[in-house]
């Protein structure tokens, strides 16, 4: 069945998200600064534009998440890519968009932090190493029939930030990364060209774990890497999306459904799959 392209103003609103976004973050950071130093006169009234500049810029932002707004369609059926039992955090079954937002073709992302594993947040805990969670290095397969287009390996497996007390760090952290792009907040991923035409990404892989580089092409139970904690990432975790381009600074995200021995979709936060 053919794949019906998003409209010119789905594209449009996705291509401007991410420098919006961008933007904004960094004259707010700059006016902020401002806030704090004693200035000139000339120098207050250039503050005081870019204060008005980084309105409008924010305005822009809240505009772009509701139009354009990607449609529902058909799902991407991925046979379920993890072995064991996963948890759901953040799941379009339970909202949509799932991560709140639409940057980076996040509509239908999902997240799965394996069940042996606590996603609570503790009061006073400390971070701990990528290798003391039970999901960390766990095979992480590609479920589709497909090509590997894109790859990222670099990024470190940094320490969790599942505590109260490390949650300031985490929002720091995660406002940097996404000033730096999508490989700031995805960390280590692969990106498949499926059979109908769309995109799935595995994101937060373990650094130095992708078995797959591009032109590869993979079947269902091809093994592509493992689950990670690089990127935006409070705890090693494998962010999943289907999307309708390669690029994940451009794409419009699509729904996604896993197809397991005893349903096809996908599990509510936190349901288990």
């Amino acid at each position: 069945m053919p794949v019906k392209a998003p409209s010119a103003l789905t594209r449009t609103v996705a291509s401007l998200r991410q420098p919006l976004t961008t933007s904004a973050i960094f004259l707010a950071v700059i006016v902020g600064l401002g806030n704090l130093l004693p200035l000139s006169e000339d120098l207050a009234r250039w503050r005081s534009l870019l204060a008005l500049v980084v309105l409008l810029l924010v305005l822009g932002m809240v505009a772009t998440h509701f139009a354009g707004r990607p449609r529902p369609r058909a799902p991407v059926v991925v046979r379920a890519p993890l072995t064991g039992e996963w948890r759901a955090v953040s799941s379009p079954a339970t909202k949509v968009p799932s991560h709140g937002t639409h940057l980076f073709a996040q509509t239908w992302a999902i997240d799965l932090v394996d069940a042996r594993d606590s996603v609570d947040m503790s009061l006073l805990g400390r971070p701990r190493l990528p290798e003391d969670f039970a999901g960390f290095a766990m095979p992480v397969r590609a479920g589709v029939i497909g090509q590997v287009v894109s790859v990222h390996d670099k990024a470190r497996d940094h320490r969790s930030r599942d505590s109260w007390a490390s949650l300031p760090l985490l929002l720091v952290e995660n406002l940097v990364r996404g000033l730096i792009g999508h490989r700031g907040t995805f960390g280590n991923f692969v990106t498949i060209e499926a059979s109908d035409g769309r995109y799935i990404a595995y994101a937060h892989l373990r650094r130095e774990s992708i078995r797959v580089r591009p032109g590869d092409d993979v079947s269902p139970d091809t093994l592509i890497g493992e689950c990670g904690n690089s990127g935006a990432s409070s705890q090693p975790h494998v962010h999943i999306q289907a999307m309708d381009c390669s690029s994940l600074r451009t794409a419009v995200g699509v729904p996604i459904a896993f197809e397991t021995k005893t349903f096809t979709g996908v599990p509510a936060r936190g349901e288990v799959m």
